[in-house]
C-alpha cells in the first residue's frame, strides 16, 4: 500500500512544543549535529531538515521532517508525507515507515498535540466533484460579470474533528486540500495509511469516481467506496 492509492499528494503533522516536552540535546545528537550553531539563523533560532528513504523497493513514498526552536525554547516539527519523486532520499534508517515512532521518542510524553493537513490531487478523466465546478458567480458588481466558482471552501460544524477542506477544479486536475482540527496524536503508536483510511468517508463525500457503462463509452459518477 502506498499512498498513490489513496490518491494523496501530501501528509503533514504540525506539532508546536516547549523544550519542557522535546529532549533538543538527545535529538541533536541523534542526527549527528556536534555544533548547532552551524544551524542557527540571523533570529538566533535553530532549524533543521531531514529526510527519511523508504525500506519498498522502489520506493513509493518519501518523508521530511523540518524542526524549527526558537530561542525562547518553543518549537515547530512537520513531519512531511509525500509520493516519491525523482530526487533520491536517504537509504538508511530511520526510514518513512518509523520516521513518526522515531520522532516520538524525542518527546517526554506519550501524546502531542498536533495539527494534520492532507492533500489530494484527482486527474478529471477518472474523478468529477460531488458539488458540481465550475459554476457561475452570481454577482451585482458588474466587473464580476462572466467570472466562474472553479474552487470552494468549506467549513465543517462545531464537534466535527475536520474544521475546513478547500475543493478546486483546475483544467485537468482536482485538488482537496483537508485540515484537521488540534487533536493528540501518539507518534510511537502512528500509522500513515490508518490515518488515511479514516479520511475515506470525507473524501469520497466531495470527489466521485467516474464509472463506465458495459454498453459504451459515456461515463456515469458515483461516489467512490473505496479511496
Amino acid at each position: 500500500m502506498n499512498m498513490e492509492d489513496f490518491q494523496c499528494e501530501a501528509f503533514d503533522i504540525r506539532i508546536s512544543f516547549t523544550l519542557k516536552e522535546f529532549d533538543k540535546d538527545g535529538f541533536l545528537k541523534a542526527v549527528k549535529v556536534k555544533d548547532e550553531s552551524e544551524y542557527v539563523d540571523e533570529d538566533g533560532d535553530l532549524f533543521l531538515v531531514l529526510s527519511f528513504g523508504s525500506r519498498s523497493k522502489p520506493p513509493k513514498n518519501h518523508a521530511h521532517l523540518r524542526i524549527l526552536i526558537h530561542k525562547d525554547e518553543t518549537g515547530v516539527a512537520t513531519l512531511s508525507f509525500h509520493q516519491a519523486g525523482k530526487k533520491r532520499t536517504d537509504e538508511k534508517p530511520p526510514y518513512l515507515e518509523e520516521s513518526a515512532k522515531w520522532l516520538g521518542g524525542f518527546f517526554k510524553h506519550d501524546t502531542v498535540t498536533s495539527r494534520i493537513n492532507t492533500t489530494y490531487r484527482f486527474d478529471k478523466r477518472e474523478f468529477s466533484t460531488a458539488i458540481p465546478l465550475p459554476f457561475p458567480l452570481v454577482a451585482d458588481d458588474k466587473a464580476l460579470t462572466g467570472l466562474k466558482v472553479a474552487g470552494l471552501a468549506l467549513q465543517y460544524p462545531k464537534g466535527h474533528l475536520i474544521q475546513h477542506v478547500v475543493l478546486e477544479q483546475l483544467k485537468t486536475k482536482i485538488y482537496l486540500n483537508i485540515r484537521q482540527k488540534e487533536s493528540a496524536i501518539r507518534l510511537k503508536k502512528f500509522d500513515l495509511f490508518v490515518e488515511l483510511e479514516k479520511l475515506r468517508g470525507t473524501v469520497s463525500s466531495l470527489v466521485r469516481e467516474q464509472e463506465k457503462n458495459n454498453g459504451g463509452n459515456k461515463k456515469t459518477s458515483k461516489t467512490r467506496q473505496g479511496l
